[in-house]
Parts: C-alpha cells; structure tokens; sequence
C-alpha cells in the first residue's frame, strides 16, 4: 500500500506534507492524486511508469550508476509493481530500496497514524493502528524505512513532545483541565483562556484543519505574555520555542522538518525598511504563509540553483509588546491582552510540576489526536451572522470541534465570537482608517460627497487629529470611495464618496455599535435592511454565558502616528466524534 510522509487522506484527495526531499514533493503528491482519483487503475499506472519515465532520464542524465541500480532494482520487482503501483510510487519518490528518512509523523492510507514521542530519555515512534498502538525505533513500508527526528531542538529540549498516551477522559474534561492548568499559572480574561484551549485542542488535529489563528499573548514589561507563552507552549503540537533574533530559514526547514507549533518569544518585528527583501518583510510573509493550509515557501539551493519548496503551514504562537504594522498579519491574529498578575496564588517562579504537568496534557492531547484525527471533519459551511468573514474563519474550525464534540461549550464560542467582533470594530474605530471612517460619516450623512478637507476638518473637530488631505486621499482609494467632480466638471471640486451597499460594510466594519444608528445614510431598503439584521444578530447573541470582558484602555500603545494600537482579531458537516469507553 503507497505511504504518505507526513499526509493524509481527505475526501478523497491526498493532502499529503512535504516529503524530507522537497525537490520531489510536487512529484510525490500528483502521484498519489493519480492512484486515489483515476477512472481506474490502469490509467495511474500509466501515469506513473510516465513519470518513472521523466525521473529515470533525469538520473540517467546526472548519475548513471544511480541510474543502474533503481533500473535493477525496478526489473527485481516488476510484478508486485504490476500489482501494486503504490511500490512504483515509492520507487519514484524515494529511489533504492534501504533509503533511511527521518518524520516527525505521518498519515498513512490505511489509517495508520504514526507520531514521534520521547521517552525514556530518546525518539521513538508511536505507530497507532485500529486502537492498538506500539512504541518502534523505525517504521519500515514499501520498503523504505522511517526513524524518528534527533536533532539539536530535541536534544536541547527546545521541542516538547509526548512521551506516550494516557487516558483523558472525554473532550470536555480534557478542555477543563487545559483551562485549569492555564489559569493556575497565568492571569487573563477566563473567556479568552477557554477559546485558547479549544484552539490548542483544535491544533492536534492540523492535518484536517484549513486554518490556524497565530495566538498572539500581547502587552507591555511585566504583564505575564511570556508566562502565557509559555503555557500555551506545554500543550502544543510538536512545540518548537524560540527567542529573540531569529534565522528565517531556521524557521521555514524546522516548520518543514516538524510540522509543529512555531513558539517566538519577543516577536515584535522592527520594520527599518519598506523593501520585500528585508529579513523583516520575509518573516511577516512567512508568519502570514503559517495561517492558511496550501502555503508554502520557496528557495533556491546556492550550489544545486533547484528550486525547494517548503510547506510552512502550521500552528504558531508569537508573544509581543505591539500590534503588527502588517494588516494582513495583524487580521489573522487571535490577541490575548495580557495587564498584569493580580492574584497571589500564582507564582513568581515556575517550579518543577509547571513541566511535569505539561508532560502529562500532552500525553492527553496525543490520545485524543490518535482516537479522533482520521474522523474529524472541519464543517466548511458553519458561520455565525453579524460576525466578520476573517473572525468566522478563525473560528469556523474550533467551532466545528465544539459543535461535534463539546455541543454544551458551541454556545459560548458564539457568544464570544460576537463580543470579539465587536471589540475590533472598537479597535478599528481608532486607526486612521477609522477616524476617515467616522468622520465621513459625519460629514456626510446623506453620501452626497466630501472633499478630503472636509474630512480632514471633521477628524480634527471629533478626534483631534491632524491628517494632511492628500493622506485622507491615498487612504480613501483603499478604503473604497469614488472620486467625484462637483458639477461634472473637470476644474470643480473632487469630492469622495461611498457607494450604498458598500457605505454598509464600512459602517460595520469601522464604527463602533452605539454610533452606528446615528450616522446611518440615506440606503437602498436591501442595504438598510442588511443594516438592521447586522444590529439584530448581535443583540441576539447577548445570552447569558460567558461573555469577553472588553478592557477601556487600548490593548497596546503604538507610537506610530501617535494613535493607539490595533489589536484586532480581524475574523474571516460534521462527523459526530466518539469519546473513549
């Protein structure tokens, strides 16, 4: 049967992670698509003795005794290919029969699930199989062998794994005791520590998940961000932690070579420059790449000039003191505002049950990624109303394995969807953007058109901001407005405007809920009503759980442009999960 490095199947097609040869992993992955989606047998195999073609030539061309010895390995093997052509898969892929290569995991089409763990003071691998499970030095399939990861991280501690498989329970009683543990070592808003704890749930099953919010514990000295790090770090997914200055392609080879949850303390990003070439630039793409399953980062080698391909997708966690300048970045953050220890049961110090803890959560979460990771399945099509499309993505995967697994917590990730929402319309209330907003508004209840001074004049009598006009009129062209001439003609003066509809969006988007009746324009009744049921939907949602306490004070104080920070979390069928008997 063809094995998966590090993939897995889903709905049919192969979602397989870059092989340890990223030359070869657009190879590996078309083929698989062949065997899994081709009208019949035949027409794969055909597809693959094409390939074999292409590869073989290629060898030949670059290293003929290579060549000789996958042709004679081929030949002593023609009718199990003849048989099965996942073996000519592995021969494409990986070359000679003996090949070593290291995983930290993979998926294979059987179901069987195979993790690296850490015991006993060395790597083996856990092989899960219909509920059984075996601790193996090597895996060995299509007769390739597979060993576990031993590099400089595991040996210096720098990545936490699990060191086996110990009985959790059932979703919700793993879900409380993430939270107990959070909260006995750090303090910040309990709703927010719930959401994180369904995310790091969420995180052991990544392979299936489109999606993954970067958790962004965030604040000034002395406000316990690098403890919260340092929590969410005990029970991520192959956590790999990192501090201060950073090598981006030390990042982008271990994201490729783990697949885990990239952890960076002291993350802010010093932008001295607007170049994409900059080491900053990079790290910003490559932190936005992390978000979204289907990205990946591309090199090429100095001596060889091929081109690698690295899959950067992944969990990540980065600890700063600011907002990110990056909107993009700033969009896909989940912020965890953290103001400070208030509470004396929490200790200066962590002390040794801190990682023993941890330890044991993790062995936890691996059963529970074991039990329900082939099953699990994101529900492409469950949205909250009056929720913003960024908010609705972040969530739509947590909020899958809540519907399907924690139904009595479903509610309350409703309820704080809509308060999140609402506290970044908040945020976004106070950035430039915001006040040209808010101003317009103002200025122009009825969307006949203002002139860019009369904005200006507008933000410096509501805000008390000056904004030259010629910004206001940069900015309002990304923002979405026209450009008119008053009376047609071309010497009159030009005027900006918001179209109806989209005056709606931007009414949602940037001004805060007990402002928005009161600029309400003159709209078309479908946008008015759009409107309406925008306001109904969250008023609806006041229920009574749970709910995020929004803080008075701004998350960060960002100097630039002497306005106060963003820390937006900007948002964009389901198998029912079995618990352990």
């Amino acid at each position: 049967m063809a094995h998966h490095q590090g993939g897995v199947v889903v709905n049919g097609r192969n979602k397989a992670l870059t092989p340890e040869n990223p030359a070869s992993s657009s190879m590996h992955s078309l083929v698989m698509w062949l065997l899994h989606n081709a009208a019949d047998r035949s027409s794969a195999d055909i597809e693959c003795r094409r390939m074999w073609k292409e590869k073989s030539e290629e060898l030949r061309q670059r290293d003929r005794r290579a060549h000789k010895r996958l042709q004679d390995c081929l030949a002593g093997r023609s009718a199990e290919v003849a048989e099965n052509p996942g073996v000519l898969v592995s021969l494409i892929v990986y070359g000679v029969e003996g090949k070593v290569f290291e995983t930290a995991g993979m998926i294979l089409d059987d179901a069987t699930i195979v993790d690296e763990v850490y015991r006993e003071g060395r790597a083996q691998l856990l092989v899960w199989k219909d509920g059984n499970h075996k601790f193996v030095n090597k895996f060995e399939r299509n007769g390739v062998t597979f060993v576990p990861i031993d590099d400089a991280l595991l040996q210096k501690n720098k990545i936490l794994l699990p060191s086996g498989i110990e009985d959790y329970g059932n979703a919700s009683k793993l879900l409380e005791d993430i939270v107990a543990f959070i909260t006995k070592w750090v303090e910040t808003d309990p709703a927010l520590v719930r959401l994180c704890a369904l995310q790091k749930m969420t995180e052991w099953l990544y392979e299936k998940v489109p999606v993954l919010p970067i958790i962004n514990p965030r604040g000034g000295a002395d406000c316990g961000k690098t403890r919260m790090g340092n929590a969410l770090w005990q029970v991520s997914f192959r956590g790999m932690r990192a501090d201060g200055v950073l090598s981006l392609s030390s990042l982008f080879r271990n994201a490729e070579k783990w697949h885990g949850t990239i952890y960076v303390n002291e993350a802010d990003i010093e932008e001295r420059g607007r170049s994409d070439d900059s080491e900053s630039s990079q790290l910003v793409k490559f932190y936005n790449s992390r978000y979204e399953r289907g990205a990946a980062v591309w090199r090429t080698d100095k001596e060889t000039l091929k081109t690698e391909v690295f899959d950067s997708y992944g969990p990540t966690i980065l600890v700063t003191r600011k907002g990110f300048r990056d909107d993009a970045l700033e969009s896909r953050c989940l912020v965890v505002p953290m103001f400070g220890r208030t509470r004396t049961d929490i200790l200066l110090n962590l002390p040794p049950d801190f990682d023993e803890e941890g330890q044991h959560l993790r062995n936890r979460l691996e059963y529970f990624r074991l039990q329900n990771l082939v099953r699990f399945s994101n529900d492409f099509f469950l949205e909250f109303e009056g929720v913003s499309t960024r908010m609705n993505q972040i969530l739509q995967p947590m909020a899958s394995l809540a519907k399907a697994h924690l139904p009595e917590l479903y509610p309350q990730v409703a309820s704080i969807a809509h308060d999140l929402s609402e506290r970044i319309v908040e945020q976004r209330a106070n950035s430039e953007d915001g006040w040209i907003v808010r101003a317009y508004f103002a200025a122009d209840p009825r969307m006949e058109g203002r002139s860019a001074s009369d904005i200006a004049g507008m933000i410096k009598e509501l805000f008390g901001v000056d904004i030259k006009p010629e910004r206001i009129g940069r900015r309002a062209r990304s923002l979405g407005f026209e450009a008119l001439r008053s009376g047609g003609s071309a010497g009159r003066l030009r005027l900006l405007r918001l179209c109806s509809d989209h005056a709606i969006r931007m009414l949602c988007k940037y001004v805060p809920a007990d402002e928005r009746e009161e600029y309400r324009p003159v709209v078309q009744p479908e946008p008015q009503k759009l409107l309406a049921d925008f306001n109904a939907a969250q008023k609806a949602q006041s229920t009574s759980y749970p709910s995020l306490s929004v803080p008075s004070v701004p998350l960060i104080n960002d100097e630039r442009d002497g306005r106060d920070g963003r820390g937006q979390l900007d948002g964009t069928h389901n198998e029912k999960l079995g618990d352990p008997q």
